[in-house]
């Protein structure tokens, strides 16, 4: 970064682009809390336990929310989102600092919410040795990309944020810096995007394995697939990265834009998260009940939860190790007296044998052809 000098001419120094951070952040931000909230209410609903799932996204609502106000109140209130000229002058080592916090609380919350998903896709999803390796390579792979982010950018580390004070900077024979912030952005970013790929393409064999009619599964692949939206951000982050020029003397206001983008990806990230947890809510409003009254052989009216299809897709398997098949609609009504509530305990004994009964109570009663009362 080239120390600034006189402001260059043309330039308005009232330009402040603070408002449309904090705008963009607080709206966001605030989504993603009232998602988390509502994802507990769901448990509470359906008298359950939080499982790991649940308390990773927790824990990454503190970080997310540990970078929005290191931003927004120490960066912004210290001249950024303003021209460098408009600040205070320790803009660009309060900037810099700023930085160097952020990039452990972005990257931690990202992490926590990647795990947070990968978490529910093992408590409903790993019925077999493969998905278990397959899921814990996808993890694995979230805990390196996290690992980028290093402490020892500059030896001292004091030096990151001290080499861009104007008033007092350091002697450059004084310390060392061998890591490029701009690269090490652009290096973190192409493989972020690359785990959301995997994570969100991960449950789509299994959905279209599951004996649902097609608007079905196209249903429950758009529900899995929300997390699109993280993707989309991220890649707009991703352009504004290649752009950002942190040699420029008025880094505090070129950096903005790249800023926003960051935030949002963060919240709009644990709001797709949340989504497919909140089914419960769902038929709570629109049916007045938790678990909505459904008839036989009608597979789509009593969809309760993303677990519960999950939860029968693990029995299909078990029953297609006896040459055997579940009818389509047993996906949507065997699960609920039965919902197991440790988050990695596979199906016992007693509840195999309980599904081998409901299955040919099913095949009974497809094979009458008069009508069916309502389910209570």
């Amino acid at each position: 970064m080239a120390f600034p000098g006189p402001p260059p001419p043309g330039i308005d120094l009232n330009q402040d682009r603070s408002a449309d951070l904090i705008g963009a952040w607080t709206s966001t931000w605030s989504m993603a809390v009232i998602m988390v909230i509502l994802r507990i209410v769901c448990r509470k609903l359906v008298k359950v336990r939080l499982w790991l799932d649940d308390w990773l996204i927790i824990i990454s609502l503190l970080f997310s929310g540990g970078f929005m106000f290191t931003v927004s109140i120490y960066m912004v209130g210290n001249g950024f989102c303003r021209h460098v000229w408009a600040g205070p002058p320790e803009a660009g080592r309060d900037w810099a600092l700023g930085l160097f916090t952020t990039e452990f609380t972005y990257t931690i919350g990202l992490c926590l919410i990647k795990l947070s998903i990968i978490a529910f896709y093992w408590r409903i999803f790993t019925t077999r040795l493969l998905d278990k390796v397959l899921l814990g390579i996808l993890a694995g792979m979230v805990i390196c990309w996290g690992m980028l982010t290093t402490v020892f950018q500059c030896i001292p580390i004091s030096a990151l944020w001290n080499q861009y004070d104007p008033v007092n900077p350091p002697d450059p024979s004084t310390f060392e810096c061998s890591v490029k912030i701009h690269p090490l952005f652009i290096g973190k970013s192409v493989p972020h995007i690359a785990t959301d790929i995997l994570i969100l393409i991960f449950p789509i064999p299994y959905i279209w394995n599951l004996q649902l009619r097609l608007s079905q599964k196209i249903a429950m692949s758009v529900i899995f697939g929300l997390g699109t939206f993280v993707t989309a951000v991220s890649v707009v982050r991703l352009v504004f990265v290649l752009e950002l020029d942190l040699n420029s003397a008025d880094v505090t206001w070129e950096e903005c834009r790249e800023m926003i983008w960051t935030g949002v990806e963060v919240y709009v990230g644990t709001v797709c998260a949340c989504l497919p947890s909140l089914k419960p809510l769902l038929n709570l409003i629109l049916y007045r009940s938790v678990y909505p009254k459904s008839y036989y052989g009608s597979a789509e009216s009593d969809a309760q939860t993303i677990h519960e299809i999950a939860e029968a897709a693990k029995r299909r398997r078990q029953q297609e190790r006896r040459d055997a098949s579940i009818p389509s609609a047993y996906l949507f009504d065997s699960m609920r007296s039965a919902m197991d509530p440790h988050p990695f305990e596979q199906l016992s004994e007693v509840e195999i044998g309980s599904v081998h009964g409901d299955i040919e109570m099913e095949r009974y009663g497809e094979s009458s052809k008069g009508s069916h009362p309502d389910q209570t």
